[in-house]
């Protein structure tokens, strides 16, 4: 059996909602699973690399506030972020998707999918529990558990492991994809993914 197609994401990304969307429908043609992962800008892009924000990044920063929404246009995906310039925390949707993870990969899925269309496409914030909480319910969480989950010391503990690993493997942005060993970066790499399916590699 195939190994599954990694999907890493930050909530905060604007990219990371059309790279899943887009990959689904790759990996669905090609019968193979999404398996996504969480990773943080915030760690890898200041820290890891030393670079600025995307956003506070001279040229780049004003090309992004164009590009997104033409990309979002592109897949068919409705554009409404939940802030203006896209800057949140993902501290909350990430602990509240690891503790998911440790209870169930497929709902933790559901729900983390679910956020990442609210901060995007629905105007709702998920860096705030409150926004964040109703979907990990809906995928069928206890709601009190999942409340107390962002502060769980464990948690924290796990989503600093689960970051720490990603850079170790190379992950510097999102969404990153990895299909069967091999990276991809970007959200606009999919079709390449593709055609490595289709081809085998080249």
């Amino acid at each position: 059996m195939a190994e599954p197609i990694e999907f890493h994401f930050d909530f905060i990304s604007p990219y990371a909602l059309p790279g899943l969307v887009a990959m689904e429908r790759v990996a669905a043609k090609h019968g193979r699973t999404l398996e996504m992962h969480p990773m943080m800008l915030g760690v890898s892009v200041p820290k890891a690399m030393g670079l600025p924000p995307l956003l506070d990044t001279p040229l780049k920063g004003d090309y992004l506030l164009m590009d997104v929404p033409r990309v979002y246009e592109f897949h068919g995906i409705p554009f409404r972020p939940a802030l203006e310039r896209f800057l949140t925390n993902p501290l909350v949707p990430h602990r509240l998707f690891c503790w998911m993870l440790g209870q169930d990969r497929a709902r933790a899925q559901q729900a983390a999918r679910a956020m990442l269309a609210a901060n995007w496409s629905e105007g709702s914030d998920v860096s705030k529990l409150e926004n964040a909480l109703p979907h990990a319910v809906a995928a069928g969480f206890d709601e009190t558990d999942a409340r107390a989950a962002p502060d769980d010391e464990a948690v924290k503990q796990d989503l600093k492991q689960r970051i720490e690993a990603s850079i170790g493997r190379g992950i510097f942005g999102s969404p990153t994809f990895i299909v069967d060993g091999e990276m991809f970066w970007g959200s606009d790499r999919t079709h390449v993914i593709d055609r490595w399916l289709e081809t085998g590699g080249w």
